[in-house]
């Protein structure tokens, strides 16, 4: 695994000014994947919202976008992000990338495209729920 980002990553205004450029220009690609999730670690650890949702939340989540993995671990109030795969998740999201760059674009909400079938989810329910919570909260923020 390679770490993304942590409690002791800064947050990187030029990385979160490059993909909101992409986001709104509609340009976010599967390359880009990375870099969301090293931003989403970095402002989770940041700022006062996220913090705030994070504080004494203990799990681990692993996402499966088309054939990359990346692991998003809360533990502490605090976050951590890498690329590739952990061990034993709490809860494991998978969907194909076009349907990722749908959800990160705004195109699609993730909860619809969850009833659709097009993102599965191992785990328990409420974990998962969670975790939309956060990323809706990042998103938020972010945007």
């Amino acid at each position: 695994m390679i770490l993304l980002a942590n409690a002791q990553s800064t947050l990187d205004p030029d990385l979160r000014d490059s993909i909101y450029k992409k986001i709104v220009t509609q340009v976010l690609s599967e390359n880009d994947f990375q870099d969301g999730f090293k931003l989403f670690g970095q402002m989770c650890n940041h700022l006062d919202d996220l913090q705030f949702e994070v504080r004494g939340f203990d799990k681990t989540y692993q996402f499966i976008i088309g054939d990359k993995k990346y692991a998003v671990l809360f533990k502490g109030g605090k976050c951590e992000t890498y690329a590739g795969e952990i061990e034993l998740p709490q809860v494991t999201f998978q969907f194909e990338a076009s349907k990722a760059l749908e959800i990160l674009t705004g195109q699609v909400l993730s909860s619809v495209a969850h009833m659709n079938g097009d993102v599965k989810i191992k785990g328990i329910r409420n974990d998962a729920i969670r975790f939309q919570t956060i990323f809706e909260l990042f998103f938020e923020e972010f945007c």
